[in-house]
């Protein structure tokens, strides 16, 4: 705990540094962007503090990474990891083997339990005899503590080594040993008793041993005791969490012990609290009537609104599970248990933590962007929506400012430049290209952007499109303009404004025609604009303005996305960018003499050669221009020092541009170099000066000082591992990577010997950063030395080295243009993917497979990868991904069909492994529904077998031939009400997907049309009582919209498909009237009330007794505590016999099962008691009983 406590605290001042030191680049780069000839005095002084700031911050992060490294390896990742393991690909998950059907997965998993135990050595003698011994040894020692530990401890070793040996104990005669440890008032011996009967339990009838000598009673009495007794309270933790891990083991644990967790878990100041807390979600999955009848589900349920908010979220998605079906769904409260998480934010208090705030509100997203939470939230005409959105009427700023950030969220608007540049208040100028930022989102996959097109449905957009229908059903249209309107707060505001012009966005490419039309007319906000004698009326037109103004360039900028993104060699948004850079550069190219030199003396190289002092944006300007032509390029090397002082600022060993730190300001120096050596390479006179300048050769002698074959060495090298990450010196191979993009730049390299040398240093284990550096930055268009390198290093480097090659391959496949363009260079790079598929490790093969599959989205690319003909058989399950894409082509059909992998595959998909996909895709949809920063899903439906199958004629006659549509359609027919039985939801969830994925192609249609199943999915997706159905049909409904023939059948049943503007069904399908889907009709809340009479029945006509049943009672009211106190202790010191009545004591456990009492209050009460009180008659263990 303390590890992880530390751990936080580090990460947070490591996101504190890294702040400080975006905040210095910035203002660096602002200081680097005047144009101003001279800075004064002031502008200096502040220059040179903020880069100490940055230094500063730069020293204080690397101390703290190295913290963080130092703690992390001390932890025990792996076994909180074990908890939240994540699937990487569906193919070898097996879901049906998992304990439980949902478990935590949150940081704090165990983190007040230390999970690791050391082993210790055991005698290598009969391990029979050596328990024998052990257990003589452990009754011999009773009496000295040390030794009783000692043996106590190695009998549990014993057992860790030979796990076996429980399988056929004695349990009577081991339970005496249990009893000695159990009854004793020393807190190490009865912390041996639980740990030892935890390594002993494997099955009920061995709980119900451990049952037998009053296991729950010393619990019950240990969750009691103080955090001095923390490692007894741990281990009695630790075996009721083994009691429900075994099979049915839920069972044996009694409401009694269930409330003792139930008040620890309440007692926040108890360090306990939080694992008591997770350990009460779990067993709801387990037992939710259990759980609910001692009361655990309120403390979960105020879990959501007051903490420990670290667990919060995924306490919320608990309850979400539980809504699923009928059966679990009585255990929560419609209307109200769930809403909860709402209070901190309807019920806003100015007063309030941030850190609550912000939990809360990814607690509420983290509910509306499930399926189950969605439905819920939509109850009762959607009341606990309606009053999110009312919150934003209310005249606080920091409220609106929560509920705007939850529907940033929620609507999955991600920022942006042009979302930062209007939240900051500044003028939107950028009307040219987007930054690369904008092109190259890094959250949308590596291949997202590229292969969409070639039928994979985003079924994320299918889900946002019906949040969004629901938001502007309760009019959040009318509201948000309401706010900008009234809103007296700049930034709540334009916050607004972005929003307003995010949904229009949103409802113009994913919602259904008739929504389009009536939101983008936004009539409220032009009514109170045409109202001139109204204050409003100032306030409506500008934001109007701001409206049309953000809309414009956010539908400018998605238009050159979408253009650069095409393949198209007509695309005359390039064309006419081309156009307007070539008029750029035959303006450059016809200046005169007199402005050409005036340029030349603007830029202050010729005049000094401090480069600090030099012009840099003129610099890029004769670079972009007037040195292109070849007269003014020569004249400027023959006449002038100009790019001999620019290429000696670049020369290594003047220790100038080497010798710069490596900031986000200084980038701009090595973009700088780059268009120096285009420029020289753009003509011949060029070409010759760069070839002689010491430059290459410098270059060459620093890759020299690593080469082990050169002769050279130098303690100190310029390409070190320190100077490449803290310095500019990485820019060099940025330099060689230009020239390798031209024929002679390349002859230069091989004068230079330096891809002699990078042969070399590929053999170096210890430096991979530097062949990492040359194959990020060269280019492979020309067959060559560049080509052979990265070869070699897929076949011979390290796994990290192949695995980034490999990873490397992907990319030149998805985003170098000037690849892709090439036929042969996509041939080669797939040819080296084909290669690594028999790489000896299999997370390269891994990487391999899924670089391919993905780059197999291309028709052509599919073609050329089958008509290499890679041998699959020997990845298993890994090979699944690539061999389902083969199935979309007739060639990689009938090369499949040569192994006799169809068939075998089409009854595995039948059988069992369409089962495994449905649990495998609602993982997958639970991640792509996530707002978090390092979501790597991008909802985009993984493949089907069946899905692949039918892009083929031969696929659709196989399946004729097969009949398992017949089939999947029978099924839906007949269970398509079902809401008990799991196995039958399952495997109808499993038809649905393989319905869908058939009908998701035009070869699909006839199968549908044939069957009359449409009509029968649409039924589910209305009226199935089963939420996560209803989703499911949901979600195929989508999938099938995609052609043109269902998208009209679907209308005629009420539902409406999206279209692009050229008439194309892009596969979002919603239903025209939303409520049919979202309707869910109120249930009954479970009654758990307890039979207070049987539960309080006097144990005799002790008037006594019953006065001290009638004052504990008592004590679960505030009311009547302190004077109930007071009486139970006159009680207690004037009649203590009464106290060691073991009946009086059993009535006085179900009372405090029965009521809910403070920890303080449970403590006092049970201590009033001995702590034996049940072992007082028991007798003790003889030795030389045999344990077997």
């Amino acid at each position: 705990m303390k590890n992880i406590n530390e751990l936080d605290e580090l990460m947070n001042q490591l996101d504190i540094e890294n702040k400080i030191k975006e905040g210095a680049e910035n203002l660096l780069q602002v200081f680097d962007q005047r144009t101003e000839d001279k800075e004064d005095e002031n502008h200096i002084t502040l220059r040179k503090k903020i880069e100490l700031e940055l230094d500063a911050a730069n020293s204080k992060i690397a101390k703290l990474k190295a913290k963080v490294n130092i703690i992390k390896s001390k932890t025990q990742i792996d076994s909180i990891k074990s908890n939240t393991k994540t699937i990487n690909t569906f193919y070898e998950q097996d879901t049906k083997s998992s304990a439980l059907p949902y478990s935590i997965s949150s940081k704090s998993v165990h983190s007040s339990i230390s999970i690791g135990e050391k082993d210790e050595q055991i005698e290598t003698i009969d391990p029979i005899q050596s328990l024998q011994i052990a257990f003589k040894n452990l009754y011999e020692s009773i009496h000295d503590s040390g030794q009783y530990l000692k043996h106590a401890n190695h009998l549990v070793s014993l057992f860790k080594s030979h796990p076996t040996l429980k399988y056929d104990l004695n349990w009577e005669a081991l339970g005496h040993h249990l009893q000695i440890m159990f009854s004793s008032s020393d807190t190490n011996k009865i912390s041996s008793g639980y740990r030892i009967a935890r390594y002993m339990i494997y099955d009920l009838t061995s709980i119900s041993f451990v049952k037998k000598f009053h296991v729950e009673h010393a619990i019950i009495r240990s969750f009691v005791k103080d955090n001095s007794t923390s490692k007894e309270r741990e281990q009695a933790l630790k075996l009721i969490r083994t009691f429900y891990g075994i099979k049915d083991g839920i069972s044996e644990i009694s409401k009694s012990v269930v409330s003792a967790i139930v008040s620890l878990a309440e007692y926040t100041k108890d360090k306990m609290s939080l694992i008591s807390i997770e350990t009460l979600a779990e067993m709801l999955i387990l037992d939710p009537a259990l759980i609910v009848s001692a009361g655990g589900n309120k403390v979960l349920l105020q879990t959501l609104s007051d903490g420990p908010f670290e667990i919060a979220n995924e306490v919320a998605k608990l309850f979400i599970y539980l809504l699923d079906t009928p059966a679990t769904r009585k255990f929560i409260r419609p209307k109200s248990d769930l809403q909860l998480i709402l209070s901190n934010v309807t019920n806003f208090r100015p007063i309030m933590e941030e850190y609550r705030l912000k939990y809360c509100g990814d607690g509420i997203v983290s509910i509306m962007k499930s399926w189950s939470g969605l439905i819920y939230m939509s109850m009762y005409d959607m009341q606990a929506i309606r009053s999110l959105i009312d919150v934003l009427r209310i005249s606080s700023s920091r409220s609106q400012d929560i509920i705007l950030d939850i529907l940033y969220n929620l609507f999955g608007i991600k920022s942006s430049s042009i979302t930062s540049t209007f939240l900051a208040g500044r003028r939107l100028t950028t009307w040219g290209r987007p930054s690369p930022s904008q092109q190259e989102p890094h959250n949308e996959g590596m291949f997202a952007n590229t292969f969409t097109e070639f039928g994979r449905n985003d079924l994320s957009q299918q889900f946002l499109a019906l949040i969004i229908m629901i938001f502007m059903d309760i009019g959040i249209l009318d509201t948000l303009m309401a706010v900008a309107e009234d809103s007296k707060d700049k930034m709540i505001f334009r916050k607004t404004t972005l929003l307003i012009v995010e949904l229009l966005h949103l409802s113009n490419r994913i919602l259904p025609l008739q929504y389009g039309v009536k939101l983008q007319s936004l009539p409220k906000l032009f009514m109170s604009a045409l109202e001139f004698s109204s204050e409003e009326h100032f306030i409506a037109t500008s934001a109007i303005l701001q409206i049309e103004s953000l809309n414009r360039i956010k539908m400018k900028t998605n238009f050159v996305q979408q253009k650069e993104r095409s393949t198209s060699s007509e695309n005359p948004l390039k064309r006419g960018q081309r156009q307007l850079e070539q008029v750029k550069i035959k303006l450059g190219l016809q200046i005169d003499d007199i402005r050409f030199r005036t340029l030349l003396l603007d830029t202050q190289v010729l005049n000094t050669k401090n480069y600090k002092k030099w012009r840099w944006d003129i610099v890029i300007e004769l670079l972009h221009g007037p040195l292109l032509n070849p007269k003014r390029l020569e004249e400027s090397i023959r006449s002038t020092k100009f790019i001999k002082r620019l290429l000696s600022f670049y020369l290594p060993f003047n220790y100038k541009f080497s010798n710069i730190k490596q900031t986000k300001p200084n980038q701009r120096y090595i973009k700088i170099g780059r268009m120096i050596f285009t420029t020289l390479l753009a003509n011949p006179e060029g070409i010759r000066y760069l070839s002689d300048s010491k430059l290459l050769r410098q270059i060459s002698e620093c890759l020299a000082q690593l080469d082990p074959l050169s002769g050279v060495s130098c303690p100190s090298p310029l390409f070190s591992k320190q100077r490449l990450e803290e310095t500019l010196s990485s820019g060099y191979f940025v330099f060689l990577g230009t020239l390798s993009e031209n024929k002679d730049g390349i002859a230069m390299m091989e004068k230079w010997k330096i891809f002699n040398m990078f042969y070399h240093l590929t053999e170096l284990r210890s430096r991979d950063d530097l062949i990492l550096n040359f194959i990020i930055n060269m280019n492979y268009i020309f067959y060559g030395h560049p080509r052979i390198i990265l070869s070699k290093a897929l076949t011979t480097g390290l796994k990290d080295v192949r695995l980034f090659v490999t990873k490397h391959l992907g990319t030149l496949l998805s985003s170098n243009k000037k690849f892709t363009k090439n036929t042969k260079s996509i041939e080669w790079a797939i040819s080296l993917l084909v290669t690594q598929l028999y790489d000896p490790c299999i997370e390269v093969c891994q990487m391999a497979v899924e670089v391919l599959e993905k780059a197999c989205y291309d028709f052509e690319n599919l073609q050329y990868t089958v008509k290499l003909r890679p041998a699959l058989e020997h990845l298993g399950s890994i090979g699944a991904p690539l061999r389902l894409r083969f199935l979309a082509s007739s060639t990689g059909f009938n090369y499949l069909k040569e192994f006799d992998y169809i068939e075998k595959e089409m009854d595995n998909w039948f059988h069992e492994q369409n089962e495994i996909y449905v649990n495998y895709i609602e993982n997958y949809l639970s991640l792509a529904f996530s707002f978090t920063k390092k979501n790597e899903f991008d909802g985009l439906i993984p493949p089907h077998f069946y899905g692949e199958i039918i892009k083929t004629s031969e696929g659709c006659q196989l399946l004729k031939n097969k009949g398992h549509f017949e089939y999947f359609v029978s099924n839906i027919f007949k269970h398509k009400d079902e809401y008990e039985d799991k196995n039958i939801i399952l495997h109808l969830k499993s038809s649905l997907w393989a319905v869908g994925n058939i009908g998701s192609h035009n070869n699909g249609f006839p199968f549908l049309e044939n069957s009359g199943v449409i009509s029968e999915i649409i039924h589910i997706a209305e009226k199935s009582q089963v939420i996560s159905l209803r989703g499911t049909a949901f979600f195929v409904l989508g999938l099938i919209s995609i052609t043109m023939s269902v998208s009209q059948i679907l209308k005629q049943h009420g539902w409406i498909s999206v279209f692009t503007s050229f008439g194309i069904p892009i596969g979002i399908c919603v239903p025209k009237d939303i409520k049919k889907i979202l309707f869910l009709e109120p249930w009954n809340y479970y009654s758990c009330l307890s039979d207070l009479e049987e539960n309080i029945k006097l144990v005799s006509k002790n008037i006594i007794q019953d006065e001290i049943l009638k004052i504990i009672t008592d004590l679960s009211s505030n009311i009547f505590v302190t004077k109930a106190l007071k009486s139970l202790s006159r009680i207690k010191s004037k009649y203590p016999e009464e106290f060691k009545s073991l009946d009086l004591y059993k009535s006085v456990l179900k009372i405090l099962t029965s009521y809910r009492y403070q920890q303080p209050i449970r403590k006092f009460i049970l201590e009033m008691f001995p702590s034996d009180i049940f072992y007082q008659n028991s007798e003790l263990f003889d030795y030389n009983k045999s344990v077997w």
